[in-house]
């Protein structure tokens, strides 16, 4: 038995459970994270969010050592463990948004927003142009088969990319509750209409430079 494991009595025998180290990084406790929820409940986009958090830690660390980023910590690995929607609904972070995280995180690191998928990329540049964009336009800048209707205000999207109707619901949504998980935007969790609103604080501004 290993010095972080300690011994749990049971009635039938007895349980390794493993003590958090404090001396570990965030982005080697992340993966932890992310390695046991995938244990619980596999998913290609865990596996794939797992890969890319090892493969980026040093950016991440970077990032999570800053003390506006420090101080998601515990709330976002508390959160990234959650499996099952059903254990918690409100802090849930979905698998697709598991990996706009770590990507965010990493560009953010780097300091390369090219390591942000495209989708995000529209999205957060309207975001920041306009400092909020309801749903409706977030999927406008996403795809050309989403038009606005003659009583909809039209937003002056300053970025625009093409992909299906279909999954331009699916990537805003992902990318809207990435910013919600990072604490940069104001956004509210399966609101038909929500408004993704930039919030006064460090961390989009960590964003933001990215864009500038």
């Amino acid at each position: 038995m290993t010095k972080q494991a300690k011994a749990v009595k049971t009635e039938t025998t007895e349980v390794a459970v493993k003590q958090p180290s404090k001396s570990k990084s965030f982005a080697v406790r992340f993966a932890e994270t992310l390695e046991a929820r995938n244990a619980e409940q596999y998913s290609k986009d865990t596996v794939t969010a797992l890969n890319n958090a090892i493969a980026g830690q040093k950016a991440i660390d970077l990032v999570m050592s800053k003390p506006e980023f420090k101080e998601l910590q515990a709330s976002l690995l508390k959160s990234v463990r959650i499996a099952d929607s059903k254990q918690n609904k409100h802090d849930f972070i979905a698998v697709k948004v598991l990996v706009k995280i770590v990507a965010a995180l990493t560009a953010i690191g780097q300091g390369l927003k090219s390591e942000l998928d495209p989708y995000s990329r529209t999205i957060i540049a309207n975001v920041i142009a306009l400092n909020q964009l309801n749903n409706k336009s977030a999927l406008v800048s996403l795809s050309r088969s989403v038009v606005y209707d003659e009583l909809e205000q039209q937003a002056a999207l300053v970025q625009h990319y093409n992909c299906s109707a279909n999954t331009a619901g699916t990537q805003c949504s992902s990318t809207r509750q990435m910013l919600k998980a990072l604490d940069m935007c104001e956004v509210v969790k399966g609101k038909r209409n929500d408004i993704i609103t930039i919030k006064d604080n460090a961390r989009i501004q960590a964003m933001v430079a990215l864009f500038a």
